[in-house]
């Protein structure tokens, strides 16, 4: 995903990461006052994606200069992931965000992973052939999982650096720059 900006013809393009915006959405649910400078740059839940915004210079100069100003361990996370083998010795083995399917000892599970999560929840299939959650337990400590049906799964966890304070940083120095307050066009995309 990119944040595009487009400031009287000179066009800016900024790489955004998932897992960093994930944090910085969670981090707007308990800072109030984020939410409003993080919609203002990246955009609101009624703004779509690869749809240009037409926003003022100041305003969002205002927003990138509060979102610069982050602590970088708060937009510091660890990713969890999943290393699923599936042909062993055939190919390298596969990241993914989780597997569903798996069987140990005989039940049903899934796991599922992401930024500051690895879970391995049990499944019941129901009468109408529907998943249910019977159960839930926090994984982030191990490091594998022995299954039935799919050999060992590994579990890697990652720490990611805030980037993301760099492109701020970045893009309210190109910002402060501008002659005038023109309108910006701002796209997510």
């Amino acid at each position: 995903m990119s944040l595009l900006v487009d400031i009287g013809g000179r066009n800016y393009s900024y790489r955004l990461d998932g897992s960093e915006l994930e944090v910085l959405q969670e981090l707007c649910s308990t800072d109030k006052e984020l939410g409003p400078a993080v919609e203002m740059v990246l955009g609101g839940s009624n703004d779509a994606i690869g749809v240009p915004r037409c926003v003022k210079q100041s305003d969002l100069l205002k927003a990138v200069s509060k979102l610069a100003r982050l602590d970088p361990g708060l937009l510091r996370s660890e990713i969890y992931s999943v290393l699923i083998d599936v042909l062993p010795g055939r190919f390298a083995p596969s990241k993914a965000s989780g597997i569903s399917g798996i069987r140990i000892d005989g039940n049903l599970y899934k796991i599922d992973a992401g930024v500051d999560r690895c879970t391995l929840s049990q499944v019941h299939i129901n009468d109408q052939g529907l998943g249910e959650t019977v159960s839930v337990q926090d994984i982030r400590h191990l490091r594998k999982i022995a299954t039935d049906n799919q050999g060992e799964i590994g579990i890697v966890k990652t720490a990611k650096a805030a980037r993301l304070l760099r492109t701020f940083k970045t893009l309210q120095r190109v910002l402060s720059e501008v002659v005038g307050d023109p309108d910006v066009s701002v796209t997510i995309g």
